[in-house]
């Protein structure tokens, strides 16, 4: 069987050529139809580069790390690349709040038809049907029993007003993300659940709804609830589907 070859279509146009250009070999001849040759992508092509390790300095905006399997972006705040998802196709994780996170691709596995799950991209449906070809989520149950989804971070209010349920995203580390545990302002600690990805001790938590900012200083400290936790899967997110 031929392998399947993707070409980059590519069209070139010929400039015009000085008056009196001549070559006297070859050599000369290719040289100059280089130089007077323009070249234009004919529709939107994606290039990356690949690399064992994520580099200290600014390959570009994407590039693929081959250790880690995953694809990385360039944070211009602190100056390092991040993970574009630490997650794959398939995941489950058990969280305390309740119903779908389709920005961030995960959906709530309690029997529903994939095709009546609102809010998720084509995508995104294609890979739900992907992972259950009968077209049907799974019905998982809340788990009733003592769940370690609670987290206290210690630290100071910046300011705002986080609300309920609300997630909270820390910038410059890796994908660390939770959700907000009623509403806070005051104190010297923000209650979460529901974290993931690898928290910072000095980047700022910041609210996605309510853009309230939360200074941390020190790890989110783990406690135990008795909380209902629901299985989610992870369908790829609204940005990279991957």
């Amino acid at each position: 069987m031929a392998p399947n070859i993707n070409f980059v279509p590519i069209k070139l146009t010929p400039l015009p050529v000085p008056a009196g250009t001549k070559a006297a070999n070859w050599d000369q001849l290719l040289t100059i139809i280089s130089q007077y040759i323009a070249g234009q992508i004919q529709q939107n092509v994606s290039f990356f580069q690949t690399f064992a390790n994520p580099p200290g300095y600014n390959a570009g905006s994407l590039i693929y790390v081959e250790n880690r399997k995953n694809f990385f972006v360039w944070n211009t705040s602190t100056g390092q690349y991040d993970l574009l998802s630490q997650f794959i196709l398939g995941d489950i994780k058990q969280s305390a709040i309740d119903g779908d996170d389709t920005l961030n691709g995960w959906i709530k596995l309690d029997g529903r038809a994939i095709s009546s799950v609102s809010g998720i991209s084509t995508q995104q449906g294609a890979n739900l049907l992907a992972l259950f070809p009968n077209g049907t989520l799974p019905n998982i149950a809340p788990l009733l029993n003592p769940y370690p989804y609670n987290w206290h971070i210690p630290g100071a209010f910046v300011s705002g007003t986080f609300t309920d349920s609300e997630e909270i995203v820390q910038a410059g580390s890796l994908n660390a993300t939770a959700f907000i545990i009623g509403n806070q302002s005051a104190g010297t600690f923000l209650n979460i659940v529901d974290l993931d990805g690898h928290p910072s001790t000095v980047q700022n938590w910041v609210g996605q709804s309510s853009g309230a900012i939360f200074a941390p200083s020190g790890n989110p400290i783990m406690q135990f609830g008795t909380y209902p936790a629901y299985s989610k899967v992870y369908c790829g997110n609204n940005t990279s589907n991957v």
